[in-house]
């Protein structure tokens, strides 16, 4: 797991997290590998080969669940992207920061993640997704952003599970505790 860190001042903080997460939900997950041009059938069992490579896919296109933290320090905010193949969406979230006048950032692996400074869940965003979680919300919302990308605000109320994701869990951990958080949502009705 990797994670990107950036100091951003307080008063931009909501408005560049949201444009940090669409940067993430709009990355283009690449389609499974075929053929553009009509192919001979004699000539198809030597194609076939190309069919089943996943080399392409597994390396650029299969951008999993990414989170985004905020903690609050004494010279504004920081914010924490934690997720898997992070070098697909750096260049857009640094542009993103760019344009709000931050220069400052922080990359690398889990091991040197600081993990005292009081990390809260903001979102999570995956390609077409977008997942923001409301302390105080009561219901589901549900908008559309920028392009294809579904935006879902999602009840987290104080002592729900999401509050046991930290930044240094595995992908796979997260999206078993935000599948913990959404399967009761679908137990009271609301519509995702």
């Amino acid at each position: 797991m990797d994670y990107v860190l950036f100091n951003v001042p307080e008063e931009t903080t909501d408005d560049l997290a949201e444009r940090i997460l669409g940067v993430i939900a709009s990355v283009a997950v690449e389609e499974l590998p075929g053929f553009e041009t009509s192919v001979e059938p004699s000539l198809l069992p030597g194609l076939s080969f190309l069919e089943t490579r996943r080399d392409v896919l597994d390396e650029h296109g299969n951008l999993c669940l990414v989170r985004l933290y905020e903690a609050a320090n004494n010279r504004g905010s920081r914010l924490l992207i934690a997720g898997d193949k992070l070098s697909l969406i750096v260049p857009g979230v640094v542009e993103v920061l760019r344009s709000g006048g931050v220069k400052t950032q922080e990359h690398g692996p889990r091991g040197i993640l600081p993990t005292d400074e009081g990390w809260s869940l903001v979102g999570m965003a995956f390609p077409g997704w977008i997942l923001l979680f409301d302390p105080e919300g009561v219901s589901v919302e549900k908008a559309e952003y920028k392009g294809d990308v579904t935006v879902m605000t999602l009840p987290a109320t104080s002592g729900c599970v999401l509050e046991s994701l930290s930044p240094t869990e595995s992908t796979p951990a997260a999206m078993g505790i935000l599948i913990r958080h959404i399967l009761p949502l679908l137990a009271c009705g609301e519509n995702l």
